[in-house]
């Protein structure tokens, strides 16, 4: 089964990942925290307080948010920060006429200073150990990506467990494929890169498409050197952020993760993306079967418990290495509704509607 050859591969990409430990010595590295942000009025002051408390050097980092015309108290809230302590912090409002995640980060790196660029979402939480370690594997490797984890919280209950559970799938594949040298997937959410790297290049988020700023620089620096793209793997570096609250809202994420992929260019990506998506429909050929003769139950029951069990392969490191409880063997009851969910979010995705931060797109644009 070419699918379980893949899940494997990234089992073995995970365990050659050697964990960082960060080392006694005093850091050097500049660091500029790049948070694009809209409507996190919620989530900012335990972000704020989170970054406020980094065990890292407070003249070595510098916190860059850019308000993405939010509508909420998200700009109160950032301007109080700045009047209470200016010092490394810069808050930029995105002027009238500019709008969307990436116009956000390309305005940030175009004020940023520092050497290494970390990005990160207005809705996570971090350790206090986050920028230290990051520091400390950057002057250590000195990779052109650092790819790190990211992981949902909060929303209990079935749904909730499905969200964590295949999210967590998510970033168990992006850790073993980058371990395994052949990365297919990071998240924006918790991302690192010199600064260098993205000077003078513009378009490299690919800037016409709304979403998608992570996968289209994994797209390009793997252009660049694919051996230099490293995953840290190291607790203090987990980064948390809230589940989808509804069906809805997972649905409208999956629709926009879905209505990027047109302009992926990468073979590596698209081979992994085409091979998960016949592997998740493939249930439906028995399914169909099974109006004609009930022996194919069996057929397709077999076929979900071997998924299942490659799946486990991969996911139950990732999970116990970051003490995430989140029942993995609950995979295995999700595997029946998997192919629907995965048929209409490609559906809904092809579709190119989505919306976004109480905004409406159309194949990337927003309306």
């Amino acid at each position: 089964m070419v699918y379980g050859s893949m899940m494997l591969f990234f089992r073995n990409g995970w365990n050659r990942i050697p964990e960082h430990r960060a080392p006694a010595a005093e850091p050097s590295t500049k660091i500029n925290v790049i948070i694009p942000v809209r409507n996190e009025a919620t989530h900012l002051p335990r972000l704020i307080q989170s970054l406020d408390h980094q065990e890292y050097p407070k003249g070595l980092y510098e916190i860059i948010f850019v308000d993405d015309h939010s509508t909420d108290n998200t700009s109160a809230l950032l301007q109080e920060r700045y009047l209470k302590n200016p010092h490394h912090f810069t808050w930029i409002p995105l002027p009238n006429g500019i709008s969307g995640k990436k116009a956000a980060l390309k305005t940030a790196l175009s004020q940023a200073r520092g050497e290494l660029m970390v990005q990160t979402d207005g809705d996570v939480l971090l350790g206090k150990y986050w920028l230290a370690s990051i520091a400390a594997f950057y002057e250590k490797h000195h990779p052109l990506l650092i790819i790190m984890p990211v992981a949902f919280t909060g929303k209990s209950g079935i749904f909730g467990l499905f969200c964590k559970l295949e999210f967590a799938g998510l970033m168990a594949a992006a850790a073993g494929s980058a371990g395994a040298g052949r990365p297919v997937l990071c998240n924006g959410a918790n991302l690192a890169y010199p600064g260098e790297v993205v000077a003078g290049h513009p378009n490299l988020f690919m800037h016409q498409k709304a979403s998608g700023d992570d996968m289209f620089l994994l797209q390009e620096m793997k252009k660049r050197n694919r051996h230099r793209i490293r995953y840290l793997k190291s607790k203090h570096v987990l980064v948390t952020t809230p589940a989808p609250a509804s069906l809805t809202e997972l649905m409208q994420q999956r629709y926009r993760w879905v209505s990027k992929s047109s302009r992926y260019s990468d073979p590596g990506l698209i081979a992994a993306a085409l091979l998960v998506l016949i592997t998740a429909l493939a249930p439906f050929v028995p399914g169909v079967c099974l109006i004609h003769k009930f022996n194919y139950l069996l057929i397709l029951f077999t076929y979900l418990l071997i998924k299942s069990i490659f799946d486990l392969i991969l996911l139950i490191p990732f999970l116990n290495y970051y003490n995430l409880n989140f029942k993995p063997f609950s995979l295995v009851l999700f595997q029946g509704i998997y192919p629907f969910y995965v048929l209409f979010s490609l559906a809904g995705g092809l579709s190119g509607k989505f919306r976004w931060k109480e905004r409406k797109f159309f194949r990337g644009r927003e309306e």
